[in-house]
């Protein structure tokens, strides 16, 4: 796995668990429940994770041994492998725009 797909993948929970508690603290102030289901699905995240854990200890088969082939014109068969990177683009602007959101509802509830 190349470094800049391993550093996306740890920045992705990274940016999720910042959502978490960015939620929890704009729930705290504003008691709003609307700010726990976004929260969840923050959560959903590392459930996804620990989901995945499981399914790779039960089978016993990494994602790497699990690769395509496609046939040569000699009709051998030459194996395909990809690398995938996933930049997490839209769960930093749900957490960016959760932060806002969560500020302004502080800055609200202490004029109150």
């Amino acid at each position: 796995m190349h470094i800049l797909a391993l550093a996306f993948r740890i920045l992705y929970y990274l940016i999720m668990g910042y959502g978490v508690t960015v939620c929890w603290q704009a729930f705290r102030a504003s008691r709003k429940r609307a700010w726990l289901l976004v929260g969840c699905f923050c959560c959903s995240a590392f459930l996804h994770l620990g989901l995945s854990q499981i399914g790779k200890a039960i089978h016993r088969v990494p994602k790497e041994r699990q690769e395509s082939h496609a046939a040569a014109t000699d009709g051998r068969e030459i194996p395909i492998r990809g690398n995938r990177f996933i930049l997490p683009v839209f769960p930093f602007l749900l957490v960016a725009g959760l932060a806002l959101l969560a500020k302004e509802q502080a800055g609200d509830t202490a004029r109150t």
